[in-house]
């Protein structure tokens, strides 16, 4: 593998009390970053304290009170990518399916403002050389933020479906969701201390240069009879 391009689809409409999403996807694209859901809440000790293969299997069937992981989810699709964006928007819950096609006449790219249903965040590292293989399927990764704060930001990068297949611990069914899904999970390890006195991953992720991506809005609601299959 030469280089290693990843999609992730998002639009954060879930809410908090009714009050503002959980990511803070609008403010954070604006400024350059991503958050994990940790940013709204969860225990960030979980890093520390529960081994991997039960965060990553937590973290495709989560239960309801771990929803707040340390992951994002990334594809190696970017159908994939874009079909979980457009989905999970509050407008077309339900009406899109990755088995069927989307119609491209009702999405159009957003370029100006923050006003936009969902957005396809890409993630490209053009020198697998750089990234280190920490175990198989899990790698970590260095690279220049340009933020004040963590100048260099660790990422653990997470190929799903190499992981869980080289741990066979009551993985069966989370190998099937994640070979279909072609999913990698995005760990953010840049450390700081929070105000527990504990040292923690934080929940914001820089983006740098190795991260880019495009705004989306839906035109148009009436999204039966539409497939997402080869659109790209």
């Amino acid at each position: 593998m030469e280089n290693l391009v990843l999609y992730r689809g998002d639009s954060d409409d879930r809410l908090i009390n009714n009050a503002e999403s959980i990511r803070k996807l609008r403010q954070r694209l604006t400024e350059r970053q991503l958050c994990t859901n940790l940013i709204s809440g969860g225990n960030g000790q979980d890093a520390f304290t529960k081994d991997m293969l039960y965060r990553v299997k937590m973290h495709i069937f989560p239960e309801e009170e771990k929803k707040f992981t340390h992951f994002l989810s990334f594809s190696e699709k970017e159908n994939i990518a874009f079909h979980f964006g457009a989905k999970t928007h509050e407008s077309t819950i339900g009406k899109i399916s990755l088995e069927d096609c989307i119609n491209l006449d009702y999405i159009e790219e957003e370029y100006d403002t923050n006003d936009f249903d969902f957005a396809l965040i890409k993630l490209e590292i053009k020198n697998f050389k750089d990234i280190i293989e920490k175990e198989k399927g899990v790698y970590e990764y260095l690279y220049d933020s340009n933020n004040i704060k963590f100048p260099k930001s660790n990422i653990l990068l997470i190929d799903t479906v190499t992981y869980l297949d080289n741990n066979r611990n009551n993985t069966e069914d989370h190998l099937i969701i994640a070979k279909k899904e072609k999913e990698w999970l995005i760990l953010p390890q840049n450390m700081e201390l929070l105000n527990n006195n504990k040292y923690e991953y934080s929940a914001i992720l820089p983006m740098g240069k190795v991260f880019n991506f495009k705004k989306y809005r839906v035109k148009d609601t009436n999204l039966t009879n539409m497939t997402l299959k080869d659109f790209l």
